[in-house]
């Protein structure tokens, strides 16, 4: 469950609701098409163009849904549910969404979600900085940039977007902590 309703700060990081928790009018659901068959996956998209109708997503603080995980179901083997096929949807929706020209926007992260969202915006032309805070990767060329220290990047007279790519959850807290008291002109950020 998001703290406050923060939806928003996790929406291309993971499906934030969990398909079968789902509580929408029949009118909201047609007015964004309803599932597509063409699109995988089917349930992240769904939720992703509810975000781009801007319609609420509002979370409850009770259990509703058990979850039973196997290695055998179609999500874990399906090529459709590859991390590419999350990766080029989150990237996309980010661009028609979320991107702001007028910002200057950071790519946190150089690990594996780093480097594909590295090379999905350079596909669609977007100028980015690429940062992390790997001393073994910094200064070095990735893609034909330079990886920036993130440590050294943040100027207070600038207004960025930041889409933070960091898989270890001790350092996403220690990211979150950041962005809440001294990274304050980080107004527009999203966890991937």
């Amino acid at each position: 469950m998001m703290e406050n309703n923060t939806h928003h700060h996790y929406m291309y990081k993971e499906c934030v609701i969990p398909s079968p928790a789902w509580m929408t009018s029949r009118v909201l659901f047609d007015s964004i098409g309803g599932f597509t068959s063409n699109t995988y996956p089917e349930d992240y998209d769904l939720t992703l163009r509810f975000y781009k109708a801007n319609i609420p997503i509002i979370a409850v603080n009770e259990l509703v849904h058990i979850w039973r995980d196997y290695q055998e179901r179609t999500s874990r083997n399906d090529p459709n549910y590859s991390f590419n096929s999350f990766e080029v949807l989150k990237t996309q929706y980010f661009i028609d969404i979320d991107y702001d020209k007028s910002k200057t926007l950071v790519l946190w992260g150089a690990g594996k979600k780093g480097k594909k969202i590295a090379q999905l915006l350079i596909e669609h032309h977007i100028n980015f900085i690429f940062a992390c805070n790997n001393s073994k990767k910094i200064n070095k060329d990735i893609y034909g940039m330079n990886m920036e220290n993130i440590e050294t990047i943040f100027d207070e007279n600038t207004n960025y977007q930041t889409i933070i790519a960091v898989a270890n959850p001790q350092e996403q807290f220690e990211i979150k902590t950041r962005l809440k008291s001294e990274l304050t002109n980080v107004e527009s950020f999203w966890f991937c």
